[in-house]
C-alpha cells in the first residue's frame, strides 16, 4: 500500500469511529447544583390528620350574594382540600323571635346589638320547647353550603367534617344570659343536634365548646368543663356521641390553663378529644410546644382553628411544633380586600383565591385525613461541600404517609434550585408548585429511585408538594 492510500485508510477508519461514538453516546446537559437534600423518615411517626377547616362565614347576609355563584364557591372549597368546618351557633338563636330572619341583610348595626341575646325557652332545662329556639342562620348555612360540601366530598369518597361551636360574646357579667347555667347550656347544643337531625338527616360531628371564652366571655375554665360534662351526658343520653373541642382560647397561651380548669371538674376527664387554641396573643413556640406535650400526656389531638392572617410558615409551625392535626385560617369567602382572613374572596361576583390561600394550597389539596405526618429534615448542601442556592435556614419541609395514597412531601423553599428527596418509596411522583407566578404549576413527574431517592429542578421560589401517583 502506498503512503497515500494508507493516509487515506487511515482517515476513512476515524472517520467511522467518531460517527460510531456519535450515534451511541448520549450528551446530557450538566445538572444544577444541589441546593437541599430533603430526608423522610417514615419510621418516625407524628400526628394523625383530621382535617383544614374553615368557619362558615361565606359572605351569605351581604348584599348581592343572592346572584353569586354558590355552586362555583363549593367545587373551590372542595377543590382547594377544606374538609372541615366550623358551623357557629349563636348564643342568640335560644329566643322566641327569630332576629336573624327579620334582620339579616337589613339592618346590620341592630343585628350585632340582639344575635348573642338570650331568652330562656323556660324554666326547665330538661323540657326543649322548639318555639324558644329560631335556627334560621343554621339552617340557611346547611343548605347554602355545608349539604352541598357534604355531597362533593361524598361523591369523592371522603366525608366533611362539621363542628358546632357557641359564640357568646355577652360580656363578663350578661344580663339574662343563661348558658352559664350546664344544664342550660346541655339543652341548648342539644335542640340544636335534634333539630338537624329531624331537619337533614345527620348531626355534627363535633361540638366545639366555647368560641375564644377569654375574649369578652363570662366562662372561665371550669365553667367550660362543667358544661362539657352536661353536654356529654345530654347528648349521649339521647344517642348521639360527638367529639369535643376546646377550649379554642384567643391567646394561645391560655389554652393550657384553661384546660386544667375544664379538667379539674368532676367528670370531665376523658371527655376531651381535641385541645384547641388561636394565636391572637400569647405566641411563642415555647408555648406551642408545651400545647403539643400537654395534649400528648392527655392522649388528646391539637388544632389550631383560628389566625386572620395565617399563612405557610404559621402552618409549618403548628404541624411541626404544635402536632395540629386540624387547622384553619379564618372564614371560607368574604368580599373585599384579602387581608388573610378568607380563603376566597368575591369580586366580580366570582370567588377569587387569596393570595396566602395559594400556598396553603400545597398542604390542603394533597395531605389528606388519615395522613400521618413522619419525620423530615432540610440539609443544605454547602454543609457537604457543596454549591447551595438555597438557605436551610429558610426552608421548611414536612411529610406525611397516608395508608392508601402514599408520601406527601411539602417543600417551603426561598429560592430556585435543584432538591433531591431520599427516603420514599421507589415509584413515580408528582409534583406541583405555587411560585409569585404561578398556582398549582405542574411540574414533569419524577421517579424515586430503587433507594427512594429523586431529583427536582425547582423553577424559583415557593412552595413545591411531591406526591405519590
Amino acid at each position: 500500500m502506498t503512503t497515500t492510500s494508507l493516509v487515506r485508510a487511515l482517515g476513512r477508519t476515524l472517520w467511522c469511529v467518531a460517527l460510531a461514538a456519535a450515534c451511541t453516546t448520549r450528551v446530557e446537559a450538566p445538572h444544577a447544583p444541589v441546593a437541599l437534600t430533603v430526608t423522610v423518615d417514615s419510621t418516625a411517626r407524628f400526628q394523625t390528620m383530621q382535617g383544614w377547616e374553615g368557619s362558615s362565614q361565606f359572605g351569605q347576609d351581604e348584599a348581592g350574594f343572592a346572584s353569586w355563584p354558590h355552586a362555583a364557591l363549593v367545587d373551590s372549597l372542595v377543590d382547594l382540600g377544606i374538609d372541615r368546618v366550623r358551623l357557629e351557633l349563636r348564643a342568640g338563636v335560644e329566643n322566641p323571635v327569630d332576629w336573624h330572619a327579620r334582620l339579616q341583610g337589613r339592618d346590620y348595626e341592630q343585628w350585632r346589638k340582639v344575635r348573642y341575646q338570650t331568652v330562656n325557652d323556660n324554666a326547665d332545662p330538661q323540657v326543649i320547647d322548639t318555639a324558644g329556639f329560631q335556627f334560621s342562620e343554621i339552617d340557611r348555612k346547611v343548605a347554602l353550603l355545608v349539604g352541598p360540601m357534604r355531597e362533593r366530598w361524598a361523591a369523592r369518597g371522603e366525608s366533611l367534617y362539621v363542628s358546632v361551636c357557641l359564640v357568646a360574646f355577652v360580656g363578663d357579667r350578661p344580663a339574662g344570659y343563661v348558658h352559664q347555667d350546664p344544664a342550660e347550656y346541655a339543652e341548648f347544643v342539644l335542640a340544636l343536634f335534634q333539630h338537624l337531625q329531624r331537619r337533614v338527616g345527620w348531626v355534627p360531628d363535633a361540638v366545639e365548646l366555647m368560641l375564644e371564652p377569654d375574649n369578652g366571655t363570662p366562662y372561665t375554665g371550669t365553667r367550660l368543663g362543667g358544661a362539657l360534662v352536661a353536654v356529654s351526658s345530654r347528648l349521649r343520653a339521647a344517642g348521639f356521641t360527638p367529639a369535643f373541642i376546646g377550649p379554642s382560647t384567643k391567646r394561645m397561651d391560655a389554652a393550657v390553663p384553661f384546660v386544667d380548669d375544664l379538667l379539674r371538674v368532676p367528670g370531665a376527664a376523658g371527655l376531651l378529644t381535641e385541645l384547641s387554641y388561636h394565636r391572637y396573643g400569647g405566641v411563642s413556640d415555647a408555648t406551642l410546644t408545651a400545647i403539643a406535650q400537654r395534649a400528648s400526656q392527655l392522649g388528646v389531638r391539637t388544632a389550631m382553628t383560628e389566625l386572620i392572617g395565617a399563612d405557610v410558615r404559621t402552618l409549618h409551625d403548628d404541624l411541626t411544633k404544635g402536632n395540629v392535626s386540624a387547622w384553619q385560617q379564618y372564614t371560607l369567602a368574604f368580599p373585599g380586600k384579602d387581608n388573610g382572613g378568607h380563603y376566597f374572596a368575591w369580586q366580580d361576583g366570582r370567588p377569587v383565591m387569596g393570595d396566602r390561600t395559594r400556598y396553603l394550597r400545597q398542604y390542603f389539596r394533597y395531605v389528606r385525613r388519615g395522613a400521618v405526618r413522619v419525620g423530615a429534615t432540610v440539609a443544605d448542601s454547602a454543609s457537604t461541600g457543596g454549591m447551595s442556592s438555597v438557605g436551610a435556614e429558610s426552608a421548611r419541609v414536612t411529610a406525611f404517609v397516608h395508608p392508601r395514597t402514599g408520601f406527601v412531601t411539602v417543600v417551603q423553599t426561598p429560592a430556585a434550585g435543584a432538591v433531591v428527596v431520599r427516603g420514599l418509596r421507589p415509584g413515580r411522583y408528582g409534583v406541583h408548585m405555587t411560585t409569585a407566578a404561578a398556582t398549582g404549576q405542574a411540574l414533569a413527574d419524577v421517579t424515586a429511585d430503587a433507594a427512594g431517592a429523586l431529583r427536582v429542578t425547582l423553577p424559583a421560589a415557593g412552595v413545591v408538594t411531591v406526591f405519590a401517583r
